[in-house]
């Protein structure tokens, strides 16, 4: 429900043909109407979407970021300190002990350990391990997605079901300049509106609404009461 120091302003999509990434196959728009949800953006990938060669991290103030110069980018916090720490690995199929930089733990991702290389700082070209980091706020000029990988098997439903229906992999951030050429490309009936509520965040708005999703929710629960009166 739009509060009263909630608003809006229209985004223009790009006009014309777009370059987008190889890896982007397709883009759909979750509306979850009936509930209080944003629209959620799902992509059709034919890869690991959140993975690449070469992948090094930044940390500012306890956020933890990697991106990619297409558009991609991956974000975890973790504000414990860094430490030289004993630690346990897989190698090989056996478990092996090693002594390595890792955080504290902490209870995000139900604790579980997640290994990046630091491109730069005190400890560039290490290895660090976040243990348990948390996901969080999406950072400023990024747009949260989840991502069906449609070339992987294990992907949770037969490949002859469309990708929709498959289950997706969260976490993968992508630039505004980047969705709003996949809302475009695969998309286009669509509009987008840069919306403030606690935060500002852009958000695909149905070609058939006036308004971003709370106002056309709000808008709807209006008329009912006057219907009822």
């Amino acid at each position: 429900m739009p509060g009263a120091r909630d608003s809006y302003e229209w985004v223009d999509l790009p006009v014309g043909p777009q370059p987008i990434p190889t890896w982007a196959k397709g883009l759909k728009v979750e509306w979850l109407e009936g509930y209080g949800n944003p629209p959620g953006i799902r992509l059709k990938t034919d890869c690991e979407a959140r993975e690449w060669a070469g992948q090094v991290w930044s940390c500012e103030d306890g956020r933890y970021m990697a991106v990619h110069e297409d558009g991609r980018a991956r974000c975890y916090y973790h504000h414990g300190a860094v430490g030289e720490t004993a630690l346990t690995r897989s190698e090989g199929g056996k478990l092996v002990d090693y002594v390595g930089l890792a955080t504290a733990q902490s209870d995000g991702l139900a604790g579980s350990h997640v290994r990046i290389t630091m491109k730069d700082g005190e400890h560039a070209g290490r290895e660090i391990s976040l243990r348990g980091p948390w996901c969080g706020a999406t950072p400023a000029g990024y747009v949260d997605t989840a991502y069906i990988n449609v070339a992987d098997p294990r992907c949770g439903y037969p490949p002859e079901r469309h990708w929709t229906q498959r289950v997706g992999t969260a976490g993968l951030l992508i630039t505004e300049d980047l969705f709003l050429r996949l809302l475009a490309r695969f998309a286009p009936e669509c509009r987008c509106a840069r919306v403030t509520t606690l935060w500002t965040k852009l958000e695909p708005v149905r070609g058939d609404w006036d308004e971003p999703k709370s106002w056309e929710m709000e808008r709807r629960r209006l008329a009912a009461r006057e219907r009822a009166a």
